[in-house]
Parts: C-alpha cells; sequence; structure tokens
C-alpha cells in the first residue's frame, strides 16, 4: 500500500469514529407512531414502551392506577395487566391522537371476555385520554374514561419500576 492510501484509509476511519461517536450521543426520541415521512399521516408521540400506570374512570370513580405495558412494535401494543378489566390491545394514529383498539380479557374478575372496544386518546398534560367505545355492548366501562400516563416506570425504583414483575409476569 502507497503513503497516499494509507493516509486516505486512516482519514476516512478518522472520520467514521467522529460520526458514530456522534450518533452515539444525546437522548433517544420519543417513540412515535405513524409514518414520519412520504405522504403518510405524520409520526405521534405515544406513551413509551415500558410500565405505565393506567386507569378506568366511571361515574366519577376511578379504578386504579393499574399496570399497563406498551411494547414496541408494529403496530405499537399496549395490555392491561393487573387490575379486574384486562385487555389486549394496539395503538394506531388517528387525526385526533392515538385510537386504541382492544378486546377484553377473560380473567376471572373480567366482563368483557373477548368484546371489542375502542378508545381515542388525546394527549392530557402528562397522560393520554380517551371515552371508552363498545358498540353493541352492555359493558359497564362502555363511555367510561380510559387513561394511561406518558412517562414509563410505573410504580418507582424501589417498587420494581420497569422490572416490575420481571419478564415471566406478563406471560
Amino acid at each position: 500500500m502507497n503513503p497516499m492510501s494509507i493516509s486516505m484509509s486512516l482519514s476516512i476511519g478518522a472520520a467514521l469514529a467522529l460520526v458514530t461517536v456522534g450518533a452515539c450521543g444525546g437522548k433517544a426520541p420519543s417513540p412515535a407512531v405513524g409514518n414520519a415521512g412520504g405522504g403518510g399521516a405524520p409520526a405521534i408521540a405515544a406513551p413509551q414502551p415500558g410500565i405505565h400506570a393506567c386507569a378506568f374512570t366511571h361515574e366519577g370513580h376511578t379504578y386504579g392506577p393499574h399496570r399497563c405495558d406498551v411494547v414496541a412494535g408494529d403496530p405499537l401494543r399496549l395490555d392491561k395487566l393487573s387490575g379486574m378489566e384486562l385487555f389486549t390491545s394496539t395503538l394506531a394514529v388517528s387525526p385526533d391522537g392515538l385510537v386504541l383498539t382492544g378486546t377484553g380479557g377473560c380473567a376471572d374478575m373480567g366482563t368483557a371476555c373477548g368484546k371489542p372496544f375502542t378508545v381515542t386518546l388525546t394527549r392530557d398534560g402528562d397522560a393520554w385520554r380517551g371515552t371508552v367505545a363498545a358498540d353493541g355492548s352492555d359493558w359497564w366501562l362502555a363511555g367510561a374514561t380510559f387513561e394511561i400516563t406518558d412517562q414509563s416506570g410505573y410504580g418507582g425504583a424501589g417498587y420494581g419500576g420497569d422490572g416490575y414483575g420481571g419478564a415471566g409476569y406478563a406471560d
């Protein structure tokens, strides 16, 4: 290899190292749902993957906070894992915010076994809130408000935070 080739290789290597170091710094952007470009719906910040506090409020009574897990993927998944009315759901972008599309769980104390429902969630301070819509259903939570905190880490470090319950808890 001639001296010019060695010099160019070192310069390119140094430039790549600077780009790599620069790319690793700073805070990662909040997760977003949707298409950030290319003519689709704009990306909307969504609750971060992790463990969140969530609750239903019905007739002035708040049932919670309970554990809701937001799981990264396409689509973003939101699962309510504690309390009386468990469910699995996905989150999608809508013109008004996010649409949670869920199915009621069949746990011992659940009353919505297999029932579909939706909630259009809008950002409200440090949480996402919306009204439960359960078409053709007499589910007691139809018309209630569902909310999930924006930040993950429900329970705090002393209670387990993001590690609460361990990986096997959701299985």
